[in-house]
């Protein structure tokens, strides 16, 4: 399948690696500051400045989101696409989003933005189809350069699995009710294809935005069942089974869409 590899992570030299996670480097990861509505803090990822994204409650997704079946992932997306109209163009490929649990789009709570694709957000016009998948990536290695050009100084994170929240938009709205979340996938498989299309389309005479809204890792929860913890003790309550990936650590997943002008994803993939 032909792919379009728009942000592609660099390898650079090996740094000194830093000693392993504590408990205290963990704490911003509460149930409390988790940004997929936590019962309070003062960091939950929704409403502390920049643009709003459509969920004033701070309780999490709202009514018009849908979740995957937690699951192992359903293939690892190489298939090719089946065309319903004509079109020659697979469907594309978004490689190697590689983010920090920090990371956001400047003046906003967004991770990441197709808007940073520049020239490349016209692959994103569309009328009547918008049909999206992930595909969560092994974390990236030391010395990588995320999407923003800050590296990975820190050993990779050996998470099994994300929960990637994402919606989509026009270039000057909101998010809305047009949000999915997709979780929990293990790595290098690709989640169920969520599909976009009438009144679910962004109304826009310029190519639709998609925006990651926030993402999870199942790493904090195996880290402290590491340390001899289990996963109901109240010690550790909000790390497991999902939660919000450690700020100064990495993660990477890709992104897959149909569109109008694309071969659509075949009948085998799952739907939600």
């Amino acid at each position: 399948m032909k792919k379009f590899t728009f942000i592609t992570a660099i390898a650079l030299l090996t740094l000194v690696s830093c000693v392993q996670p504590t408990n205290k480097r963990a704490d911003y990861n509460s149930s409390t500051g988790n940004g997929w509505g936590g019962s309070g803090g003062s960091d939950n990822g929704w409403n502390n400045g920049g643009t709003d994204w459509g969920d004033d409650s701070g309780s999490g997704d709202n009514g018009n989101n849908e979740d995957t079946t937690p699951g192992d992932g359903y293939g690892d997306g190489n298939e090719g696409g089946v065309a319903d109209g004509g079109q020659t163009q697979d469907f594309y490929t978004i490689e190697g989003i590689t983010l920090h649990g920090n990371s956001r789009v400047n003046g906003s709570n967004a991770w990441w933005s197709s808007t940073s694709l520049g020239d490349g957000q016209l692959i994103l016009y569309t009328d009547s189809r918008l049909n999206i998948r992930v595909r969560p990536r092994q974390a990236p290695a030391q010395g990588t350069m995320d999407s923003y050009g800050v590296k990975c100084h820190y050993n990779p994170q050996p998470y099994e699995k994300l929960k990637i929240k994402l919606c989509i938009r026009s270039e000057s709205g909101t998010c809305s009710y047009r949000t999915v979340t997709f979780g929990d996938i293990a790595t290098d498989k690709v989640s169920k294809v969520k599909e976009f299309s009438g009144s679910y389309i962004p109304n826009t005479a310029g190519p639709v935005v998609i925006d990651v809204l926030d993402v999870q890792w199942d790493w904090s929860c195996q880290y402290y069942l590491n340390q001899g913890y289990s996963s109901d003790d109240p010690a550790i309550a909000g790390y497991c089974q999902m939660s919000s990936v450690w700020q100064n650590d990495c993660v990477s997943f890709d992104l897959q869409f149909s569109t109008d002008y694309t071969k659509d994803f075949p009948p085998s993939a799952p739907r939600m």
